[in-house]
């Protein structure tokens, strides 16, 4: 009986149409677009001009996101082939720094199950607390 309950209101949410992504998650999406803007050149602007600071915009239908149909939020990141330029990173002794993305750049996406970042450029993942992992 819970089962056919909640099968009816993920049918009847469907139905009713969805108020789009959840705001946590946008700001989360936005926050990636600013660090990757950091590392990247002008392509990075097209390959994620959907990507932009609008409440009415819908972040589920942005380029590179898929979401839940039924609770909308996040639940794959397409993030590949970004190609993060290392050369502009900061640099220290005539020697460029390596790219390294934190962790808690994806702690708001409550729902996600995939993230693709091959050839992106990043030599590693950060984790907050401390742990590195190389990519």
């Amino acid at each position: 009986m819970e089962l056919l309950l909640l099968l009816c209101f993920k049918v009847l949410a469907q139905i009713l149409g969805s108020k789009g992504c959840l705001r946590e998650e946008r700001t989360a999406l936005l926050d990636i677009k600013a660090f990757l803007n950091a590392y990247n050149d002008s392509t990075l602007e097209l390959r994620l001009s959907t990507w932009v600071n609008d409440p009415t915009s819908d972040c589920c239908k942005w380029n590179h996101v898929k979401c839940d149909p039924f609770t909308n939020h996040v639940v794959k990141l397409y993030l590949q082939d970004l190609h993060v330029n290392p050369h502009s990173v900061l640099q220290y002794n005539n020697h460029s720094m390596e790219v390294s993305i934190d962790f808690s750049l994806f702690q708001n996406f409550k729902e996600l199950r995939s993230l693709n970042l091959s050839q992106g450029g990043f030599q590693r993942l950060i984790h907050t607390e401390g742990t590195i992992y190389w990519i």
